[in-house]
């Protein structure tokens, strides 16, 4: 992998609501970089899967932070199974891979060419720094140079092919700057002093052909090459006749850098070799086309590979600046919750108090009063605590308490308490429950949370009919599945993912007057899967909706232990 130069996550929710199904939504700091850095991660994501290259981000330690792209399935790598290993590892037998590496950490740009297997790589290595400056590792981006080699290949093996015919033809090729100095020759015709071949490399036409004079047949010609015409003399020297043709030779900016000429001996002529002639011309025509279709391709590669490495530099900046607005939002939002629920947790013990004398010093309209205000009161704490706990998920600091759980028991109390939200004879709650549930690995109040979300949620849009809240277990009576049905209002398919969206209340507007904040299955899913659970929905408008908690009991345990136990 050789040059030298410098270089949200998702909202989540609580016990409340969450919509079933309109929009409901809030500025908050770091939106416009949110959509610029989408815009980004588009553009890049189809760049990276559409093109064999790699993408890869390493540390001060060589470990990669970042692997992807579609050349990993060259190397035979999938994406990120390279995060946390070493580079050094991984490839050992890089000879020059701890050069470039050290020379990325000293604020170098470098890159190299490596064949790794049947592949061929072309990586670049851009110095990576953090907020105070520092260099805190690279960015690489490795491009396969497959097609590039087999041209190169293709080249060499007509370029071996066409110095036989011109050993055999007595005819030379040879390519100069724009000083008229050698820069190659093939052939073996002398007509440069008495030698061919690479013995004149870098020698001025002047000396060769022992002359001063620009106006000579050979030194005019190509000058007027350098002047961007072609142009044929035919000449003798020492003693032979030579046609010689000369073409002006260009780099992939159509720039003059050279010219590139062809001798053939014509002191005896004749029809066959004039055919020979022609042949000679034409494959000379073809070495020069695939030669300038090499440089310019190997140029384009090159112009590429930088636009992508700042790119990919310019998208990690991006990314960090929305995570820091992202971490202020949290902040903000703990200390502004905290600041809220004291005053107001006042206010509801103050009411308390008044209600329980009520009788005493109230009338009946200071009691329909005061029972507004608490009803009031204990929603607006509701919304705090689930901001609060948004929060907390977004930052990473929410704790998860993991023990055995009795899902029977847990279903029942949840049961019992929510029986009072349901409309009274026109709605039903019920539970369905294995009496032999084994015992499952989770944290109890964040799952009950769960559960007294769903079945509030699916209680509030269910007008009649009712509410099942069921558990299904395997063949050990391990649980696997919690689901959640109603017969209520239903949510629009083309709605279901968007409803775990912060805010999102997808359809409730059109469906009628329902509160809620659109927090709620947002906060569900994130805790759901904090334990290593997943939840998902299945809905038909105006017939009802299921809600599942897929438990993967055997791994569940393990992943939600991994999250809450400290590394040793």
């Amino acid at each position: 992998m050789n040059s030298k130069e410098p270089a949200k996550r998702k909202s989540v929710g609580a016990q409340g609501d969450a919509g079933a199904s309109g929009k409901e939504g809030i500025p908050h700091p770091g939106s416009t970089r949110a959509e610029v850095l989408r815009g980004h991660e588009h553009w890049l994501h189809a760049v990276i899967t559409s093109a064999p290259i790699v993408v890869f981000v390493l540390d001060r330690d060589g470990r990669f932070t970042l692997a992807e792209g579609k050349g990993l399935e060259k190397l035979g790598h999938k994406p990120g199974e390279l995060v946390g290993r070493s580079v050094f590892e991984v490839y050992p037998n890089l000879p020059d891979i701890r050069e470039k590496f050290r020379g990325a950490l000293a604020g170098e740009m470098t890159s190299s060419t490596d064949r790794l297997g049947e592949h061929v790589f072309e990586s670049h290595f851009f110095p990576l720094s953090d907020d105070d400056g520092k260099l805190s590792g690279l960015i690489g981006v490795a491009t396969e140079v497959r097609d590039h080699t087999r041209l190169e290949e293709s080249l060499g093996v007509e370029r071996t092919m066409l110095r036989m015919v011109l050993q055999g033809l007595h005819v030379a090729l040879w390519t100069t700057d724009r000083d008229l100095r050698l820069t190659s020759i093939e052939g073996d015709v002398p007509i440069f002093l008495n030698t061919a071949g690479e013995a004149n490399l870098g020698r001025n036409l002047y000396e060769l052909l022992r002359t001063e004079d620009p106006n000579s047949p050979i030194i005019a010609v190509h000058v007027q090459g350098l002047g961007g015409k072609s142009g044929r003399v035919e000449s003798a020297v020492r003693d032979r006749e030579y046609r010689i043709h000369v073409l002006p030779l260009q780099d992939d900016q159509g720039q003059i850098v050279g010219c590139a000429g062809m001798a053939i001996d014509v002191t005896e002529r004749g029809n066959a070799l004039e055919e020979v002639r022609r042949l000679a011309t034409d494959l000379e025509q073809r070495v020069l086309e695939r030669t300038a279709q090499v440089v310019t391709q190997k140029d384009e590669l090159e112009r590429a590979n930088e636009q992508l490495g700042r790119a990919v530099a310019e998208l990690i900046e991006a990314r960090k600046r929305a995570e820091e607005a992202s971490s202020a939002k949290s902040i903000f939002l703990t200390h502004i919750t905290h600041e809220l629920r004291t005053p107001l947790l006042s206010v509801i013990g103050f009411v308390d108090v008044l209600m329980k004398n009520r009788e005493e010093s109230l009338n009946d309209q200071d009691v329909l009063y005061l029972g507004k205000i608490l009803a009031n009161a204990k929603h607006l704490l509701s919304v705090i605590n689930q901001m609060l706990d948004l929060s907390k998920i977004e930052s990473g600091r929410m704790d998860l308490t993991i023990s055995p759980v009795l899902l029977p028991q847990l279903v029942r109390e949840t049961v019992e308490e929510l029986h009072s939200l349901r409309r009274t004879g026109v709605v039903g709650l019920l539970a369905d429950v294995p009496a032999q549930t084994a015992p499952l690995q989770a944290d109890e109040q964040k799952l009950k949370q769960v559960l007294i979300n769903l079945l509030g949620n699916a209680l509030k849009f269910t007008e009649r009919g009712s509410v099942v809240i069921r558990v299904a277990t395997d063949e050990q009576h391990c649980p696997i599945r919690i689901e959640v049905t109603d017969t209520g209002i239903g949510i629009p398919r083309n709605k279901l993912e968007d409803i775990f969206e912060a805010f999102e209340r997808a359809g409730v507007e059109e469906a009628g007057d329902y509160e809620g904040t659109g927090l709620g299955l947002t906060i569900s899913r994130s805790l759901c899967r904090m334990m290593g659970y997943d939840l998902t929905v299945e809905s038909d408008l105006g017939k009802g909706s299921t809600f599942s908690i897929l438990l993967n009991s055997k791994d569940a345990g393990k992943e939600a232990r991994a999250l809450t136990e400290p590394e040793k």
